[in-house]
C-alpha cells in the first residue's frame, strides 16, 4: 500500500528563522548599509545618466515599470481570498476544503507582505525625504528635506521597489524550487525605477531589500499562527 503526501509549500519556520537576518536589530542595520555602499558607488553616477539612459533599457523599463505597483497585487490577492472563500466554504470533502485552506492562506500572505511593507516604505519615504534623480542638478545626490510631503522629496526607499521585493520574495517562500527565477524578475523590475529616473540605485536596492525582509518576518508571522498555507510544519 503507497501512501500519498501532499507536497509541502515553501520554506519551514525554522529554516526562516534559522538566517537570523529575521531580526529587526540585524536585518534593518544591513539594508541601511547596503544602500549606504550603493548609494556612494553609484547614484552619482546614475544622476549624471538622466535622460542619457540607452534605449534598450529605458523603453523597457517605461513598459514594464508600473507592474511593480502594489495596487493590481493587492486586489488581486483579495479578490482570490473572497471569490475562493464564497465559493468553497460550504463545499464537502477533506481534499476541496483543504485547497480552499492553502490557497487563501496563500494569497492572504501576498496580500499581508505587500501592504505592510508598502506602508512602511511610504511613512519612511515622507519622513526621510531624499530627492529624486529629477533634481540632481540642483543639489546632487544626497539632497535630503525630511517631511516635505512633495513626490520629488519622496525617493529614499523606492516604493515600487519594496512592492517588487516583497511579491518575489513571497512568491520564493511559497515555492523555492523557483527563487532564483523570483528573485531575479524581482530585482529586474525594481531597477526599472532608476531606469526611468525616478529613483537612484540607493534607493531601489533599499525598497527592495526592505520588502523581501517584510515577506520572510511575515511567512514567521503566519507559520506561529497557524495561518501557513502547510499547517503540518
Amino acid at each position: 500500500m503507497t501512501m500519498t503526501t501532499t507536497p509541502r509549500i515553501g520554506f519551514s519556520l525554522a529554516e526562516l528563522r534559522a538566517t537570523g537576518l529575521l531580526r529587526p536589530h540585524v536585518a534593518l542595520p544591513l539594508i541601511f548599509a547596503a544602500a549606504v555602499i550603493m548609494g556612494l558607488q553609484l547614484d552619482a553616477w546614475a544622476g549624471g545618466q538622466m535622460g542619457r539612459w540607452p534605449v534598450w533599457l529605458s523603453h523597457p523599463s517605461r513598459m514594464m515599470t508600473d507592474y511593480a505597483k502594489s495596487g493590481w497585487i493587492l486586489w488581486s490577492s483579495a479578490a482570490l481570498i473572497v471569490t475562493v472563500y464564497v465559493s468553497y466554504r460550504d463545499m464537502d470533502g477533506g481534499a476541496v476544503r483543504d485547497f480552499t485552506r492553502r490557497l487563501t492562506s496563500a494569497a492572504a500572505f501576498v496580500f499581508v507582505s505587500v501592504a505592510t511593507s508598502g506602508l512602511t516604505a511610504t511613512l519612511l519615504k515622507n519622513a526621510i525625504g531624499r530627492a529624486r534623480p529629477a533634481l540632481f542638478s540642483e543639489g546632487g545626490p544626497f539632497a535630503f528635506r525630511p517631511f516635505e510631503m512633495q513626490f520629488f522629496y519622496q525617493g529614499f526607499p523606492s516604493g515600487h521597489g519594496t512592492t517588487a521585493g516583497a511579491f518575489f520574495t513571497a512568491l520564493a517562500i511559497l515555492y523555492p524550487r523557483y527563487w532564483l527565477i523570483w528573485i531575479c524578475l524581482g530585482v529586474g523590475l525594481a531597477s526599472t525605477r532608476v531606469f526611468v529616473g525616478a529613483h537612484y540605485p540607493s534607493d531601489s536596492t533599499a525598497g527592495f531589500l526592505l520588502g523581501a525582509w517584510f515577506a520572510f518576518a511575515i511567512a514567521c508571522f503566519f507559520h506561529a499562527r497557524g495561518w501557513w498555507p502547510d499547517r503540518r510544519r
